[in-house]
């Protein structure tokens, strides 16, 4: 979409250009006006402008955690709690991926307690996270596959069909059909 955007633009400042040059050229080749060097400069200067327009961000350019209501935190990075209904944990993915986000996943410690702190300050018990595993016995993996970065203390560890990640007051191991709020990261 950016690519197209600039290409557009780029496009329609060729076509101004060529314009408001070609129109006084086309007038001076027939011999009915003759530029002088200071008006030559000025159509120099006014094609230079319009097709090397600087720096200017392309409207996608725009920061994700503004643009779909996300917010950022230094240590969380860009994070949106969503708060509208309880989920279970498929339908919690699906709606993090919905905005083109994906459940937060913990990274470390650190991130650990950050979550802890927004979900105080939200007053939210339960948030689904990235995590989950095949057995009992199996490690703990991210959406994509690999290894948890951070697994910290895990709770309720050990029972049972707890074989997805959720977060009270520390990481939980629950059954993918508990319903909790989705923690989206992008």
């Amino acid at each position: 979409m950016m690519i197209s955007t600039v290409a557009t633009t780029t496009n329609n400042r060729i076509l101004l250009s060529s314009l408001m040059v070609g129109a006084p050229l086309g007038a001076s080749l027939s011999g009915s006006y003759t530029f002088s060097e200071g008006e030559l400069a000025l159509l120099t200067t006014g094609v230079l402008v319009l097709n090397f327009p600087g720096n200017k961000q392309a409207e996608d350019s725009i920061d994700p955690c503004i643009a779909k209501g996300y917010a950022r935190s230094p240590i969380l990075g860009c994070y949106r709690l969503i708060k509208d209904a309880k989920l279970i944990q498929p339908e919690a993915k699906q709606r993090c991926a919905q905005d083109g986000g994906r459940l937060l996943l913990v990274n470390s410690a650190e991130e650990s307690q950050e979550v802890l702190s927004l979900l105080g300050r939200e007053g939210v018990d339960y948030v689904w996270i990235q995590g989950s595993r095949s057995s009992l016995s199996a490690p703990w993996l991210a959406d994509d596959g690999t290894p948890l970065p951070y697994t910290g203390t895990i709770d309720n560890n050990n029972v049972p069909d707890s074989f997805k990640m959720a977060f009270y007051q520390r990481l939980y191991a629950y059954p993918a059909l508990g319903q909790y709020y989705p923690l989206c990261e992008i």
